[in-house]
């Protein structure tokens, strides 16, 4: 069949527990929210099926085995990570994009997933993506900020990038704490390599000096 079915859930998540809000301070899980909405039976009728998640990274941090299992239900499943989602941006920048090239420009999901995952997302949030009980995750990896897709960090603060040196062959970025309360005695420096691809677990996408990001399963 050539259907369709796409559902958007824009909710708060509760960043103790991922909790999805629901009503009037009240909060439940996904599998509860989406049975209330529709008899889930139906879902199979349709020839795809993609579930969009607009909300906080809690609930990836503390659901993540609910989105996972949502795959049951759903071809495709899109969450987002950051604390603070901000459904805009990620709806009009992301998802209606995701949708123009995969729906009506009938365009590999998985394509139209990269094609979406512009700068401007990548820069504000990383995206979660569920298929076949599989979660893989795509964030940015800037050379100059985050190299392996975590912020470099020292005193509870942004380190600054130095510069980049070899060492045994591979390219380390060099990164300084900034902080002027730095314990005496503990060096300032942290020398990052880069992770390289991996099959089955990371792929890296772009280079140093450009827009740069990672895929990797979770």
């Amino acid at each position: 069949r050539s259907s369709r079915l796409i559902i958007i859930v824009n909710t708060h998540a509760n960043p103790e527990d991922g909790g999805l809000l629901y009503g009037s301070g009240k909060f439940a899980s996904l599998d509860a929210i989406l049975s209330h909405v529709l008899d889930l039976s139906v879902i199979k009728s349709y020839g795809r099926s993609f579930l969009f998640l607009v909300t906080c990274g809690g609930f990836v941090k503390y659901a993540l085995e609910e989105l996972r299992a949502s795959c049951q239900w759903f071809s495709s499943v899109i969450a987002f990570g950051a604390d603070n989602v901000d459904p805009l941006l990620v709806s009009t920048q992301f998802l209606f994009t995701l949708m123009d090239f995969h729906i009506f420009g009938c365009e590999p999901f998985d394509l139209a997933v990269h094609r979406a995952f512009k700068r401007e997302v990548a820069f504000h949030t990383s995206v979660y993506i569920a298929n076949q009980s599989q979660v893989g995750r795509l964030v940015e990896c800037a050379w100059r900020r985050r190299p392996n897709g975590v912020d470099v960090r020292c005193c509870n603060k942004l380190a600054k990038y130095v510069a980049n040196r070899p060492r045994k062959g591979k390219d380390v970025a060099i990164f300084r704490c900034q902080e002027k309360t730095h314990p005496e005695g503990v060096t300032r420096i942290q020398r990052i390599e880069p992770l390289l691809d991996a099959d089955g677990v990371r792929k890296i996408y772009g280079k140093r000096g450009d827009f740069r990001y990672m895929f990797e399963f979770v």
